[in-house]
């Protein structure tokens, strides 16, 4: 799925209220710029590097 498409949830009118209904999230979202997915792959290590930087 493209991630231009996705859309979280959508709205349901219930009794007197609106309710929000989320949708599964387990599949793969692409994206159409592969920087970002590069990026996404490199988001680990960065945030692991931070970890270790902050408990010394």
């Amino acid at each position: 799925m493209n991630i231009k498409n996705y859309q979280s949830g959508t709205y349901k009118q219930q009794y007197q209220y609106q309710s929000f209904s989320p949708v599964k999230i387990n599949y793969t979202l692409t994206c159409d710029n592969p920087q970002i997915n590069v990026m996404l792959g490199d988001a680990p290590e960065a945030s692991m590097a931070v970890t270790i930087l902050r408990s010394s």
